[in-house]
């Protein structure tokens, strides 16, 4: 079995690209899934958890391993809060540190409308940031009444692909412009079917 990481990093954006994952069918386990890949592949990246759902534990669990060492190239950042958030995020990107970007619940701290346009703003450094070669990956669990994320409106102009996962029955899909995969969530991570 291929691992979602690959199909993400190698066959989708081999050059670098922002893609926004949404639907149902685990995204904090796929998410999770590429970071442990990333991890083990020795890819030095950040994950930003808006929601609440980073679990270093799961990772490793997913990694087989109790070494805590194995997160050494993982990087976190917990941003509940718009407030001063852009700012931060244009910093950290400033250092072009991370060759992969991982933003589980990218549109939950603009999700009041005061503070939404910013993620316009910030959809277009993290796109400039992507074709400087690097690779994001964003999940919205918040899907509006047209079926798309919540906060399309103000990433659409920047997202390069977006993939919705969806689940029929016990299978689960993930579905872009181009491709559909059928994919599984087992303990090891997140896995195409072959």
């Amino acid at each position: 079995m291929n691992s979602i990481y690959d199909f993400i990093i190698r066959e989708l954006c081999p050059n670098g690209c922002f893609i926004e994952i949404y639907g149902e069918g685990g995204l904090d386990q796929i998410l999770m899934s590429i970071a442990k890949d990333a991890i083990i592949s020795g890819t030095i990246s950040l994950y930003i958890d808006s929601i609440g759902r980073f679990r270093p534990e799961r990772i490793m669990q997913m990694a087989d391993t109790s070494d805590l060492s194995v997160l050494t190239n993982l990087d976190v950042l917990s941003a509940k809060d718009s407030a001063g958030l852009v700012g931060r995020i244009y910093k950290i990107l400033e250092l072009n540190k991370y060759r992969l970007i991982m933003w589980d619940g990218l549109a939950y701290p603009f999700y009041e409308i005061s503070s939404s346009h910013k993620l316009g703003l910030l959809s277009r450094m993290l796109s400039i940031y992507a074709l400087n070669g690097n690779v994001v990956v964003a999940t919205d669990p918040l899907v509006g009444i047209t079926g798309l994320p919540a906060g399309h409106v103000y990433t659409d102009p920047y997202v390069h692909l977006r993939a919705v996962l969806k689940r029929i029955g016990e299978r689960m899909f993930i579905e872009g412009t181009g491709f559909k995969k059928e994919y599984k969530i087992t303990s090891r991570g997140a896995f195409l079917t072959l």
